[in-house]
């Protein structure tokens, strides 16, 4: 579970967002910091257009569980957007994404192979919050549920009666220990799945951060009336009025 392009279309919102110049007065000095200079706002249903991402890939397994090594493929789809918090302080976003992976797996311990089909239906979210001082983000949490279903067990033997055998002991513990596998195995798949979309995430909204803090202009700001960095940009939930 790599690669995963949680911030491929927010990055748009993120960027607009984090771009903003200040206005100067009519007599040539910055407008003070102590309340807002600008208002910017942008509607959820903008904001998750701009932000939406399509998620269509197909990627190794690679997992130990309960000292089985595991093996196979898993193809994901999903969607990344862009959910707004309301708050009256700041501007609050969640960058979510939700999906679901199809796996086909193998696990390997001793001589015996477990082969499973599986499919995890995920949920990440990471939460981005804008004000005077720049872009401040949280590190990322993630759900999901494993639905996971056996195939069948082999093994390496050829003598028909120690595979059989053998299947059959396997196949008991297996049905021993396939809450705790599964349990597992959600815990492996949730932490792959936050790592992932920090990674992906982060850099790009340090790299917002500093082009914030180097007062880098955007076109049309507040129809042209904006020149300098903004001191608060803010948006709102389109279900709720759009100015207080």
């Amino acid at each position: 579970m790599n690669q995963n392009p949680f911030l491929a279309g927010a990055g748009i919102v993120l960027f607009w967002l984090a771009s903003a110049l200040p206005i100067q007065a009519q007599d040539g000095r910055s407008a003070t910091l102590s309340a807002p200079n600008c208002i910017i706002q942008v509607s959820e249903p903008l904001a998750a257009a701009l932000g939406a991402q399509v998620i269509d890939r197909v990627s190794p397994v690679r997992d130990v569980i309960l000292k089985a090594d595991i093996y196979g493929t898993g193809h994901t789809v999903g969607k990344v957007a862009v959910e707004f918090v309301p708050c009256a302080d700041m501007a609050v976003l969640d960058l979510v994404m939700t999906g679901r992976t199809n796996s086909c797996t193998t696990g390997y311990r001793g001589p015996v192979q477990v082969h499973n089909t599986g499919v995890v239906d995920l949920c990440a979210r990471k939460r981005v919050c804008i004000d005077a001082d720049g872009i401040h983000f949280c590190p990322a949490w993630a759900t999901d549920r494993l639905y996971s279903t056996l195939q069948c067990i082999t093994t390496s033997f050829e003598n028909p009666v120690l595979d059989r055998a053998v299947r059959k002991m396997a196949l008991r513990k297996y049905y021993k220990n396939e809450d705790l596998a599964t349990r597992i195995s959600e815990s492996h798949i949730a932490g792959w799945t936050q790592d992932d979309f920090n990674k992906d995430a982060d850099p790009q909204l340090l790299a917002a951060n500093l082009r914030d803090a180097r007062h880098e202009t955007i076109t049309d700001c507040c129809r042209g009336e904006c020149r300098g960095p903004a001191s608060l940009v803010t948006f709102r939930p389109e279900r709720e009025p759009a100015w207080q």
